[in-house]
């Protein structure tokens, strides 16, 4: 899957690592490693960026687009610092798209003037169900 983040006027720090996942028809969560992570190495999104992360599902899942009910996030605050306090991060936009080889298909466009969500410090949100 490919994830296009637009972040808002809240960044995302390094050491914060984004996670995805889904929750699939029958109520499976299939869950992703953080994203924005190499080894213990968590990288962050400036404020009013667009980032794009891929999603490699585990050989051993199969999942199909049709089989997804909600996507959701989760942010897991890193701190470098003794007295640094839980991260914060506007979410403005988000795209979702299920790639398989050359196919492309759209899971889920999100924007909103205001934000679609303010994560704050250890937080997760997911979508409403995704319409087919």
């Amino acid at each position: 899957m490919r994830l296009i983040f637009n972040t808002g006027a809240d960044d995302l720090r390094p050491g914060s690592a984004v996670s995805a996942f889904v929750i699939l028809k029958d109520g499976r969560r299939v869950e992703s490693k953080p994203l924005n992570c190499r080894r213990d190495n968590c990288t962050g999104f400036q404020a009013k960026s667009r980032k794009t992360l891929e999603w490699t599902l585990d050989p051993k899942t199969t999942l199909r687009p049709e089989e997804i009910y909600r996507f959701g996030l989760a942010l897991k605050s890193g701190r470098r610092g003794l007295f640094d306090t839980g991260d914060n991060r506007d979410l403005h936009a988000l795209e979702v798209e299920y790639v398989a080889g050359s196919q492309t298909r759209l899971l889920l466009e999100l924007s909103n003037r205001g934000g679609v969500y303010r994560f704050k410090s250890d937080d997760s949100w997911e979508s409403d169900p995704l319409r087919r």
